[in-house]
């Protein structure tokens, strides 16, 4: 639910009385107003709310009931980054600085306070975030493309939020799924070393060698019609799957069904490939 939505559904009953029993505690007539929660939350120690995730994510895992939503075994970590406010107003040392018409008579600069989530994938659209992390940037990132920086940015900050999952989780078989802003050697090599297996969606451009390299392939290992794929692509000193799909969708707005397809290619870990 959007922030602004949940603050009026704060004062209707049924959400007041659905979130009190889910609490285990006596109904109230109304929900604290957002601005005391905050004000609450920020005299909490982190690492207390760090252990309420934990403590959530493993009461979850051990049911068995979203066992489903595993792959070939393993939970799958969904990695993005999401944005939590924007202004021209810099409040704190973690928001991050973006620059608009640079070099322009009307460049001007804006602020937003962005975070890296780490979430536990549990089949039927249902997630649970299991760590966060502030992304950051710095001096370092002046006149560098906002592309780049961006990159740069979520893969150091999932440096940092992989050594939280790996501290609070440090023996659940994992599978780490994100998007083609992940297709680095920290990424990698850190999911090698911990263990866990990966799925990264693959952008041309991200890494130019694999592309090189699957393209000058004569010929490619195929599932169907609809999957092709190549093992063993050397990116740098890791050995990597590239996955292409192709999905077909239909237009059900037209009297005569048409069909378009849509390319998906993703890296993965050897252990992940599917088998013929």
């Amino acid at each position: 639910m959007h922030k602004r939505n949940f603050k009026y559904a704060g004062n209707d009953n049924a959400v007041v009385e659905n979130l009190y029993s889910f609490m285990s505690e006596e109904k109230k007539e109304y929900l604290p107003h957002g601005v005391i929660e905050n004000e609450f939350l920020a005299r909490l120690n982190p690492e207390e709310l760090e252990k309420i995730q934990k403590d959530i994510a493993y009461s979850m895992i051990r049911r068995k009931t979203f066992d489903d939503a595993r792959v070939l075994k393993r939970w799958q970590i969904i990695i993005d980054a999401t944005e939590l406010d924007e202004g021209y107003q810099k409040k704190n040392e973690y928001y991050l600085s973006r620059c608009y018409n640079r070099g322009e008579a009307d460049e001007f600069t804006k602020y937003h306070r962005s975070v890296l989530e780490a979430k536990l994938y549990l089949g039927n659209n249902l997630v649970c975030s299991i760590a966060s992390e502030a992304i950051q940037n710095s001096e370092e990132y002046i006149n560098q493309s906002e592309k780049k920086i961006k990159r740069d940015c979520e893969s150091k900050a999932f440096i940092r939020v992989a050594e939280k999952i790996k501290k609070q989780f440090p023996r659940l078989p994992i599978i780490i799924t994100a998007d083609g802003l992940y297709v680095s050697q920290k990424v990698i090599q850190t999911c090698t070393d911990n263990g866990w297996n990966y799925i990264i969606r693959y952008k041309e451009g991200s890494a130019s060698s694999i592309a090189k390299e699957y393209q000058s392939l004569p010929e490619k290992e195929k599932i169907g019609s609809e999957i092709e794929y190549q093992n063993q692509i050397m990116f740098q000193n890791a050995d990597v799957n590239l996955t292409y799909y192709t999905e077909k969708k239909i237009k059900p707005d037209e009297k005569k069904k048409q069909q378009s397809l849509h390319g998906l290619q993703t890296l993965q870990s050897q252990k992940t490939m599917p088998e013929k």
